[in-house]
């Protein structure tokens, strides 16, 4: 835990001290470009067009995948200013996006060193390899060794920034999906950062005036997206039927036990706010969500008696009600739609250490979902009360979940939830937001009123 813990602490604040040491060494380096008026004013404007990028992503017209432009306009500032004015600009962009993404001053000074990181070693390659910069670019042949070698730079401090978040944050991830994500994203820089040479031309032979031309493609990438949006009205319609699905499902969940009513909804909110704050993608986000309001559907099999007795289950009672992770999975994964979310209702009762069931699975072989589900439901069973016993408070609930960190539950979960209880972030509405699952029946309001 402690490893996760340091290895997390050192992704964060790792690249911000390297791309301190890549500034002072291009301060020492002699500049290419005079800081004069118009500099400062070509500076403001290719930063302005770095956050603008940087927090507009645009939707590709062959895939579920959101581009971001901002690469374009950092690589194009590199060789259009050198190193350090790159740099700062992209450094200036990219907090200033991450503030209108609503993140907050410590991760929006994070995402802009790491930035920051990327510009000065791809400008320090560009330049030990013989590049220009500035009005130069413009007067005599293109040098594309210098270029292609500074757009490799980037992009590998691009994918090494990505693999060392990944490890840093979500442990046992499977090589082929860290493989795969660490493709994707090196393909596409590749794509874009080319682009960013033909805006710097553009600036070493019209100034200033480039980062107006600039804005064109941008807003026709926005048109584009805009255009595209009845397709992804058809695709958000899929959505609402699933969720719609789902809800259904969960609805039976909460009429069959009022015991534990309102339960799956409140670990759904906290496995996503947990799987957010560790970094997990939004596609996983969903399943993971689906998941949790799906985890103890197999309990719909186990007779009422045994989920609502006032005294420890016998071991053949506790047999029977560690079915529900299996009968669970079998529900769930008849839906076409659902098999991942139905891995992780297999997978919520397994543990760390391998006592978990009902297969006993341990470490890596547990799906990223069912480590938090697991973290998120035993929390939320803890702390209400049930028929055999009273609730925990949630200070003993959250002491609970240290005890038995490494052994029944994962480190860096645990320690994710508890930071998010600490900020506030945790419980926020969700008790309010439950209205839409509550059944309005005068037997359900009978037993809310008993209970």
């Amino acid at each position: 835990m402690k490893h996760l813990n340091l290895a997390r602490l050192f992704y964060q604040w790792g690249p911000a001290t390297a791309a301190l040491g890549v500034l002072f060494a291009a301060a020492a380096t002699p500049s290419d470009t005079g800081w004069d008026l118009s500099m400062i004013l070509a500076l403001t404007m290719w930063a302005l067009l770095v956050a603008i990028a940087e927090a507009s992503p645009v939707a590709l017209p062959w895939s579920d995948v959101r581009l971001r432009l901002s690469p374009v306009f950092e690589f194009g500032a590199l060789l259009s200013f050198g190193p350090l004015p790159a740099a700062i600009l992209t450094g200036v962009g990219r907090f200033i996006a991450a503030l209108l993404r609503n993140n907050g001053p410590a991760e929006a000074f994070r995402a802009s060193t790491r930035a920051m990181l990327m510009i000065g070693v791809a400008g320090a390659v560009y330049r030990d390899q013989g590049g220009v910069f500035g009005p130069a670019l413009a007067s005599g042949p293109v040098r594309f060794a210098p270029i292609v070698l500074g757009m490799a730079a980037f992009a590998f401090v691009d994918a090494a920034l990505r693999v060392w978040r990944i490890l840093a944050e979500q442990p046992g991830v499977s090589p082929g999906m860290l493989v795969s994500d660490v493709q994707k994203r090196v393909v596409l820089s590749l794509l874009v950062l080319p682009v960013g040479l033909g805006f710097a031309w553009l600036e070493a032979l019209a100034g200033p005036v480039a980062a107006a031309c600039a804005l064109m493609p941008m807003l026709l990438a926005r048109r584009f997206d805009d255009e595209s949006a009845p397709t992804r009205v058809e695709a958000d319609s899929g959505a609402a039927s699933r969720l719609a699905t789902v809800r259904v499902l969960m609805a039976v969940i909460d009429a069959f036990d009022p015991f534990t009513r309102g339960h799956s909804f409140r670990v759904s909110k906290y496995a996503v706010r947990v799987g957010r704050h560790l970094g997990v993608p939004a596609a996983q986000l969903e399943e993971i969500e689906y998941g949790a309001l799906l985890h103890d559907i197999g309990r719909t099999a186990i007779h009422l008696d045994v989920l609502t007795s006032p005294r420890p289950l016998d071991a053949h009672e506790r047999s029977v009600l560690q079915t529900h992770p299996t009968v669970g999975y079998e529900i769930v994964r008849t839906l076409p739609f659902m098999q991942e979310a139905a891995e992780i209702v297999y997978t919520h009762h397994e543990q760390p250490d391998g006592r978990g069931y009902p297969r006993g699975l341990k470490g890596a072989q547990i799906p990223v979902g069912a480590r938090i589900i697991m973290v998120a439901a035993a929390f939320d069973a803890m702390t209400r009360e049930r028929p055999y016993r009273r609730g925990l408070t949630p200070a003993a609930g959250y002491e609970e979940l240290r005890r038995h960190s490494g052994t029944q539950f994962f480190g860096d979960v645990v320690e994710a939830f508890i930071a998010l209880h600490e900020s506030g972030e945790l419980d926020q509405e969700i008790d309010e937001r439950y209205e839409p699952f509550r059944i309005a029946t005068s037997d359900a309001s009978a037993s809310e009123a008993a209970a």
